[in-house]
């Protein structure tokens, strides 16, 4: 028996290669996170596993190595997370795309742990894979309080990098490209707060650009917050772009006064709140096409706002024009608070459009009241 236990010891895999094949045979996320769950680490050889995986991390498949990170990220176990930041910080600059991360909730302990991880991924990573790491921190310590100070000095210096490289490079070839919008958005997002004199001239500095909406959308927030003159031009072009996500930013920063000479409307809220709905992947995504306001309709003491829309989608472009309905809204004040109610059941909108308005409000009133009850 004691001849068969170290013959059976002798040939067990090491914890690298039993990652290594974990990840070469799992190629989509729900078979990795399986994988990854089941994966018993010998915590007894970790440092063994560690200079292995710090020599041999090229050998990984990094189609998949993804899909693992994201499968660590998640877990709760110690060791396992560990394995998520030293995998994550060893192949950062090789991986080919990294998952949505930043939608994937962390409570203050993990992120604590995970925090070097984060700052040292984003201070390597110029590209998607960093943006996605910027989100990390911006939705889960928007103040950076978590950070060490070395870890913020590491991250005003990257945001800094970033803000010039992204100045130069709009400078020559302009900003309509969809990675550097998203770029620009993160990086400007993450200079928000920073309180940095050397960023504030860089915001400045883009200010002369020419940017495109959603880009400006953030600097404006930037430069509000830090006492940077907005003009009216900017403000007034960005509520015709969205003013529902506005008036939320400038909330968001205590910087409503803004918005007192521009002509933001509540129509103009509900239209980008109903716009904004039917855009969502889930909805109709890119294949929006007209949306137009009809009529307005006040129930319960809420104004509600009527929009008709056609969708290039197969399946809906036969349903010619539809209705969706965005609101309520409070009746004495411009707010993008509403009371939960827009939606569309993409039906073709009729002459009866109020009636089948009130049909929608009802059946999303009876939803929330069945979700309440559940709850409690």
């Amino acid at each position: 028996m004691l001849f068969r236990k170290k013959n059976k010891e002798k040939n067990k895999q090491s914890d690298y290669q039993e990652l290594k094949d974990i990840i070469l045979n799992n190629d989509n996320q729900a078979s990795m996170d399986e994988a990854i769950n089941n994966w018993q680490v010998d915590t007894d050889n970790i440092d063994s596993f560690i200079d292995e995986l710090s020599e041999k991390y090229s050998e990984l498949c990094m189609d998949h190595v993804p899909l693992a990170i994201e499968s660590l990220y998640k877990s709760n176990e110690k060791i396992k997370t560990m394995i998520f930041c030293m995998l994550f910080e060893f192949t950062c600059v090789d991986l080919p795309y990294v998952t949505n991360l930043e939608n994937i909730p962390l409570f203050e302990a993990k992120l604590e742990y995970i925090y070097h991880t984060l700052v040292e991924v984003f201070s390597s990573c110029y590209n998607g894979i960093g943006d996605c790491v910027g989100l990390i921190i911006l939705n889960c310590d928007p103040e950076m309080s978590f950070a060490q100070p070395e870890e913020k000095q590491r991250i005003i210096s990257s945001v800094q990098e970033r803000l010039e490289l992204l100045y130069k490079y709009v400078s020559e070839n302009g900003c309509d490209e969809d990675e550097i919008i998203s770029a620009l958005s993160v990086t400007l997002d993450m200079a928000t707060r920073l309180n940095n004199d050397n960023i504030l001239v860089s915001l400045r500095n883009l200010s002369k650009l020419q940017l495109d909406l959603e880009s400006e959308l953030f600097l404006v927030k930037a430069m509000a917050l830090n006492d940077i003159p907005v003009s009216l031009e900017s403000i007034d072009r960005l509520v015709e772009f969205d003013a529902s996500r506005l008036i939320r930013i400038l909330g968001s920063i205590e910087r409503m006064e803004l918005l007192n000479e521009c002509h933001i409307t509540q129509e103009k809220i509900a239209y980008a709140e109903m716009r904004n709905w039917l855009c969502h992947p889930s909805e109709c995504g890119n294949t929006l096409d007209a949306l137009e306001l009809v009529d307005t309709l006040i129930h319960d003491e809420y104004r509600y706002y009527i929009f008709k829309f056609t969708s290039t989608a197969p399946k809906l472009k036969e349903r010619g024009f539809m209705i969706g309905v965005a609101g309520g809204y409070d009746m004495d004040r411009i707010s993008d608070n509403e009371t939960g109610h827009t939606f569309s059941d993409f039906e073709t909108i009729g002459d009866n459009y109020k009636e089948q308005a009130l049909n929608i409000i009802q059946m999303i009133s009876d939803y929330w009241k069945r979700a309440a009850e559940q709850a409690r």
